[in-house]
């Protein structure tokens, strides 16, 4: 109901909000002359007005007009009113959000009237409120879902660009909506624009820049005009050509390129220097190639740009609390729409088939959705060292690559953090590289192809391993039935004692459940083991044989990352006597539970596909360290391991 109070002498500030800055010059000016009015005629006292220009009313951590306000009442205390035109000019975050506000106020002291409804009074007053601030939030969610509708058929129907920030170095030409020239727009470094003629290129008329002011001054495209992107001025066009065959020909990185354009008296769009970013966001941008990319990103609050129909933003309600504005986000590939712009296809002359290869590199990089291998931790994972993270001292140090002399030459030496005390000659030794890889590779080879007895072998240990992980399904039956009898005492125990007898029984409960946890992890380990290959001894030894054989093979050629990986597994301890040089090789075979576990095909083996049930071991070896001369060597004596 409208409250009929009088408000004859009551001191109120004025609360105005738009949403953009080019309705400051319009909309706020209106708002306060209505406030004005409202305070005039029902006798009320004006004391100052909050203006809030360019500020959304859907994203709450975007305000901090409300909570400056509060500030100003507990500190100055100079009003008790706070007029607003309507619901929607304090918020359109929704029902939950308004009224947090109007307590917050309420809180302070502070009463809220609506001009165009006044105050809301008796018991139903906030329930009216409410329904107004939903209406607000349900009409900023429909004039989304259209707007964005609108724009994706623009787009789709080739009215508007791929987007609105316009690329270094590319103008806009305005056509009609038949294809007629009618003049080019181009944004110069101080912030204005020139309107210039589609042939001639003289200048028809300026716009003034619009930083630091509140208003539109730029140039605004007509219904019946459509935007096609051409080169822009020719000196940012031979710019943008030169950081291309920097990047692709040259290999010069962004900061090197962006040093040298500084140097060159050649500034930015916006007439500064040059900065990384902005070099690496122009060489990633495939619209100097023709193509533009729109739908890329997302930061919508409610909907976001697809075909046939807007989607639903993926925006929550923490992430408008915290920030100013939605965080941009990568949408999927698949969702991406690519718009073929035809006068831009030479901007990179003989370029451009380099720069579209190395642009799908980096545009998969960003795609959310591509499924991507976890990265390792090793910063030097495509080492030369491969034996690194795998030899160690006999004192348990890891040893790591050190390139040493003139001429270099490769050594394996305990990690610097290790060597303590200092003085310690014999920790700071350096092991020759290639001398003990080669040895090393040697055995292993050696080992995989003769080994006598291995089939033998392998099936004797897979024989007994499942002979000690065997679990039947009449086992598995008797622990599932454990597990129901436990949980049924333990809901007994609640059930029956309450909640005062449940601290007193607090010792029971606690062993009943550890004892259910006991009985859940035997049947999980039950359950995993019945996965087991279930293949014949024979045959899955028959498999590793083939797959050892293939490893053994080519093993000198594999790549660096799959060697160690492979290496890794292989090798159960590689320890070096650092006295004496002499080195100590144990080798194993782990087992898998699937034939594919190798890919050894296409030489993607990882370190995950070594999911080992459990090793076999395999043949030992010392090596002992001597000179020939100035030429350091290993040489290497097997040593056959129990069965």
């Amino acid at each position: 109901m409208r409250d009929n109070t009088n408000y004859a002498g009551r001191k109120y500030l004025g609360l105005v909000r738009c949403s953009t800055q080019q309705q400051v010059d319009t909309s706020i000016p209106d708002q306060l002359k209505l406030l004005r009015a409202f305070g005039d005629d029902h006798g009320m006292q004006y004391i100052d007005s909050v203006v809030v220009g360019g500020v959304t009313g859907s994203v709450p951590g975007a305000r901090t007009d409300v909570a400056e306000i509060i500030e100003r009442k507990n500190t100055a205390d100079d009003f008790d009113v706070l007029v607003v035109q309507d619901v929607s000019r304090l918020t359109r975050a929704g029902a939950e959000h308004g009224m947090k506000l109007k307590y917050d106020l309420a809180s302070a002291g502070i009463d809220v009237i609506f001009a165009n409804d006044g105050i809301q009074t008796g018991d139903h007053g906030g329930i009216i409120d409410s329904v107004g601030f939903f209406a607000a939030q349900q009409y900023a969610k429909s004039l989304s879902f259209a707007v964005t509708r609108g724009l994706m058929s623009s787009l789709e129907n080739g009215r508007i660009a791929h987007t609105l920030c316009l690329p270094y170095g590319v103008d806009r030409l305005l056509v009609s909506l038949d294809n007629k020239p009618l003049h080019v727009i181009r944004n110069l470094s101080d912030g204005t624009q020139v309107k210039l003629h589609p042939d001639t290129g003289a200048v028809l008329a300026t716009f003034e820049s619009e930083r630091g002011s509140n208003s539109a001054r730029h140039y605004r495209m007509q219904s019946n005009e459509k935007v096609v992107l051409i080169p822009g001025d020719p000196h940012r066009v031979e710019t943008v050509r030169h950081m291309f065959r920097r990047r692709l020909i040259d290999g010069w990185a962004g900061f090197r390129i962006a040093r040298e354009l500084d140097d060159m008296g050649i500034r930015s769009a916006s007439g500064r220097p040059w900065c990384v970013t902005s070099i690496n966001s122009i060489l990633k941008n495939p619209v100097y190639t023709g193509i533009g990319i729109a739908n890329r990103y997302s930061q919508g609050i409610y909907n976001r740009r697809s075909k046939n129909a807007p989607k639903p933003s993926m925006t929550d309600r923490k992430t408008l609390h915290n920030r100013k504005k939605p965080k941009q986000q990568i949408r999927p590939r698949g969702e991406w729409l690519e718009v073929e712009h035809p006068l831009l296809r030479d901007y990179l002359d003989d370029l451009r088939d380099r720069a579209v290869a190395w642009q799908n590199e980096e545009l998969k990089k960003q795609d959310p959705s591509r499924v991507t291998t976890p990265a390792s931790k090793d910063r030097h994972i495509d080492s030369s060292y491969f034996l690194k993270g795998i030899l160690k001292s006999a004192d348990g140090h890891p040893l790591t690559g050190r390139t040493v002399g003139n001429p270099k030459t490769r050594y394996y030496a305990i990690h610097r953090g290790f060597t303590t005390p200092k003085r310690d000659k014999t920790m700071r030794r350096l092991i020759p590289a290639d001398q003990l890889e080669n040895a090393v590779l040697e055995v292993v080879r050696e080992v995989l192809l003769s080994t006598p007895g291995l089939k033998a072998r392998l099936v004797q240990h897979i024989v007994t391993q499942r002979q000690q992980t065997d679990v039947d399904a009449t086992d598995l039956a008797k622990l599932e039935s454990e597990r129901t009898k436990i949980g049924q005492q333990i809901e007994f125990v609640i059930d029956s004692l309450g909640s005062v007898g449940k601290d007193a029984a607090k010792a029971k409960l606690q062993q009943l459940e550890a004892k259910l946890t006991a009985v859940i992890e035997r049947i999980e380990q039950a359950r995993a083991t019945k996965k087991i290959d279930a293949r014949s001894p024979a045959a899955i030894a028959d498999e590793m044989i083939a797959k050892l054989t293939q490893v053994a093979a080519t093993i000198q050629t594999l790549p660096m990352p799959t060697l160690r990986s492979l290496l890794t597994n292989l090798i159960a301890r590689l320890e070096v006597d650092m006295a004496t040089k002499a080195v100590q090789i144990d080798l194993v075979i782990p087992t898998w539970g699937n034939g594919n576990a190798l890919c050894l095909e296409n030489k993607a083996v990882q370190r995950s596909v070594y999911q080992a049930q459990y090793e076999i071991p395999l043949d030992s070896a010392d090596c002992s360290y001597r000179r020939v001369g100035r030429t350091p060597c290993f040489d290497c004596r097997r040593t056959r391991r129990a069965a």
